[in-house]
């Protein structure tokens, strides 16, 4: 994969003093994509996370679309990593994956606790949204996938209105048996989208994308989870208040019930945090 150009990242910490005064320490790198990527991993419990900013991310995606290689990006939550801690193959499927982004707070909070290790949260919707936007701008092919049998057509007439030059070139719901994978496949294919956001749910959607991304040759597949009922209208997303209290799972389950089985992973999750941290000294990779 060519990935020469150089990708510009400028960080920016803010502090407040008592006279309200913001200052703002920036320091600008000069790195490659791979450079940006491999600088920021962190493996944790056996998965390998690429803990970038939201802006570094969007920056790799885009380079990944002007390269035209496809490429799996996986946003991994705390019922992931449990889903991966009891099944080696779906742990296989997340360290296939080209980037592995933290989406949750549970993560975030497990490798501060764990590793002793600050890292941003990149929630799939949000990077979504950023797509959008660059799609309105610049042209970029999105397809959705997922959902039940019209969210997705729902969500993309929202999308365009809200970003009135955003190019979506196809859209189709989830609910559909293997035996159409093969159709499905073909429908996002012909399309020739540059971007492909799947909304089935973990653990099914990383697992469609890592079995057919050479066969789709999208060059950015991105799971985005329930994603398209927000987008979509059917679905409100939590307050920001509570998404910034690492709540916004409590907040889906109680309007989503049928989320139960996520839900139910979280407390297998605390242990697994728990365990790694006692079995582990602090700040040590595992």
């Amino acid at each position: 994969m060519n990935q020469s150009k150089t990708v510009t990242t400028r960080i920016k910490k803010k502090n407040m003093g008592k006279s309200g005064q913001e200052k703002i320490l920036s320091q600008s790198q000069q790195l490659t994509v791979s450079e940006l990527v491999s600088k920021n991993v962190v493996n944790y419990m056996g998965v390998n996370f690429n803990c970038l900013t939201m802006d570094q991310l969007i920056s790799v995606l885009e380079e990944y679309i002007k390269n035209k290689i496809p490429q799996h990006v996986l946003t991994a939550d705390a019922a992931s990593l449990v889903m991966a801690w009891n099944d080696s193959r779906f742990k296989s499927v997340m360290n296939a994956a080209t980037l592995v982004i933290p989406d949750s707070m549970g993560i975030v909070h497990g490798m501060r606790y764990v590793l002793g290790k600050n890292v941003d949260i990149t929630r799939g919707i949000e990077v979504a949204d950023r797509l959008f936007a660059l799609s309105s701008k610049k042209g970029y092919r999105i397809f959705l996938l997922g959902s039940s049998p019209g969210i997705a057509e729902k969500a993309a007439a929202n999308i365009v209105e809200k970003y009135p030059n955003c190019k979506i070139v196809g859209s189709r719901h989830g609910y559909f048996q293997s035996n159409l994978e093969a159709e499905v496949v073909k429908e996002i294919k012909d399309s020739q989208p540059d971007i492909l956001l799947v909304a089935m749910g973990m653990p099914r959607q990383e697992i469609f994308i890592n079995k057919y991304i050479t066969e789709l040759n999208v060059p950015v597949c991105l799971g985005i989870g329930g994603s398209l009922d927000v987008y979509s209208g059917n679905v409100m997303r939590a307050p920001k208040f509570i998404q910034n209290i690492g709540l916004e799972w409590l907040w889906r389950f109680t309007l989503k019930p049928s989320r139960y089985y996520k839900v139910k992973l979280l407390p297998k999750y605390l242990h697994m945090v728990l365990s790694y941290r006692n079995r582990f000294p602090l700040g040590e990779e595992h």
